[in-house]
């Protein structure tokens, strides 16, 4: 943090979230026996880098007259940094706030839940609290603006995500819509007929064709670049624009195929939004009647050395909480794989690594133990990787070994 302030991330996009629904499932069956009112809302902070203080002034002269500069600047390479600690700061003394180690971007008092994102501030907690003490505080001490969710049918915008209201779920939406998606493609290179499948076989076939022209590289880059935003969202499209992505630096006429055929998909399927349901107490996908009240389930799956041109596997992962989608990933792993199993070995520890960060995040945010497991459909990855000792798989013996020593259940 020398340079960079802390950011958000996909991983805990959909937690805060989850947690609101969990509390309006509470408040619900305590009504009548308090306020217990609670509410999502998010807040903007207008111009944020120059509420933060200069680490030391800064003597300038311009025109022939010196100023000295107490403020941070747009653009100030110290700048994020300085701001993320002087918001911390004064949310650790005015409202006691306290922070997760591992993802810096949370914080927690015993009211409410933040989620914060440069000058972006999700908040999930007690509506009393955000109304008299929260916003009033952050508006004494900065110039900011707020909207919250207000029942059914209401929605608010976080991270250029649209969360709305549906009444006992919400439904999580990009801000990037297929139409431009779609619109951006064709006014570059041509109609992309609807499609079925956002993808065949020949997709990891070597390509030797010709490469674009800058001209139509950039063009090519700018629609990959929407897509990668939108993939995030949508777990049918994540290994698909994967590809397509591999190949930004130096674009080819094959690649460019392969994308049209992927926006003919996204044109046939149009917008997809996450679903999140209220959740159930031990209720997850594939377990119920947990003796933890928060199940998170990781599901992780590999091909093995498909790719004609590199010949490295693909890891992908999917986590849910209580059933929920938290989210999803497809990796192009960086060794090449010499079976089947250690590429669905590589595929679970990926996979497990995601999901001992998420539930690091969930323990702090729900304040309860998180029952964690990771699920394969490789019988001889699930052996090894529950086995004593590595026997002679000398190349994999630390992934092996690593497995072993965090607490999770891979069946």
């Amino acid at each position: 943090m020398d340079t960079f302030s802390p950011a958000t991330g996909a991983h805990t996009a959909n937690i805060l979230p989850l947690q609101h629904l969990w509390f309006k499932d509470r408040a619900k069956q305590m009504q009548g026996q308090g306020d217990y009112n609670v509410v999502m809302g998010c807040l903007d902070v207008i111009d944020a880098p120059l509420m933060a203080d200069q680490d030391q002034p800064i003597l300038v002269h311009l025109h022939s007259q010196a100023f000295v500069i107490r403020k941070n600047l747009p653009g100030q390479r110290m700048g994020a940094k300085q701001w993320y600690q002087h918001l911390r700061d004064h949310l650790e003394t005015a409202f006691g706030y306290t922070f997760c180690s591992e993802q810096p971007c949370l914080a927690k008092n015993s009211f409410s839940t933040l989620l914060i994102h440069v000058d972006d501030i999700l908040y999930v907690g007690k509506q009393s609290y955000w109304e008299e003490t929260f916003l009033k505080g952050m508006s004494e001490k900065f110039s900011v603006s707020h909207s919250k969710l207000e029942g059914e049918g209401s929605s608010i915008t976080f991270l250029q995500r649209k969360i709305t209201d549906m009444g006992d779920w919400l439904m999580l939406t990009l801000g990037t819509s297929v139409e431009k998606v779609v619109k951006l493609f064709e006014d570059a290179f041509g109609t992309a007929r609807k499609q079925k499948v956002p993808c065949d076989a020949s997709i990891q076939l070597q390509d030797d064709s010709e490469k674009l022209s800058a001209k139509d590289a950039s063009a090519y880059r700018s629609v990959v670049g929407l897509c990668l935003h939108i993939s995030r969202e949508r777990p049918d499209l994540m290994f698909t624009i994967k590809e397509p992505a591999s190949s930004m630096s130096s674009p080819s006429l094959t690649s460019l195929q392969r994308l049209r055929k992927l926006v003919g998909y996204m044109r046939y399927v149009g917008d997809v939004g996450v679903r999140l349901h209220t959740p159930v107490p031990g209720q997850g996908k594939g377990c119920s009647g947990c003796d933890r009240s928060w199940v998170l389930e990781t599901y992780s799956v590999a091909d093995w050395s498909s790719n004609k041109s590199h010949r490295r596997s693909t890891s992908s992962g999917i986590h849910l909480v209580n059933g929920a989608f938290m989210y999803g990933s497809s990796r192009g792993q960086k060794t090449i794989s010499l079976s089947s199993c250690e590429s669905e070995l590589h595929s679970l520890v990926s996979a497990a690594c995601d999901g001992l960060f998420l539930m690091a995040c969930l323990r702090f945010v729900l304040g309860e133990e998180i029952l964690h497991l990771v699920y394969t459909d490789s019988s001889s990855a699930r052996q090894l990787a529950s086995r004593q000792g590595c026997g002679r798989v000398r190349h994999i013996s630390g992934k092996c070994c690593g497995s072993r020593r965090r607490p999770i259940q891979v069946s």
